[in-house]
């Protein structure tokens, strides 16, 4: 039996940065999709007004995860 002695800390970001997004763009797709239809019906004088947000979102959550998984890694080790 193998036993895990060390945890590379910027693998271990790249590869949670990368879950964070994937989980995050498979919600917030659809989501951008319908709030941008919404939107031409509400506000249709403002064009893409709130379905960009949510095609930002999962860059800023896998950024995200990429800088606090190692303060996390580091602080509990």
């Amino acid at each position: 039996m193998k036993r895990i002695k060390r945890i590379g800390i910027f693998q271990t970001a790249k590869v949670f940065g990368i879950v964070y997004f994937l989980i995050t763009a498979f919600f917030m797709i659809p989501f951008a999709l319908i709030s941008t239809v919404m939107s031409d019906y509400i506000f249709p004088e403002i064009p893409f007004s709130s379905g960009i947000v949510f095609v930002i979102l999962p860059f800023i959550y896998g950024v995200l995860g990429f800088v606090v998984i190692p303060i996390v890694v580091l602080n509990v080790a």
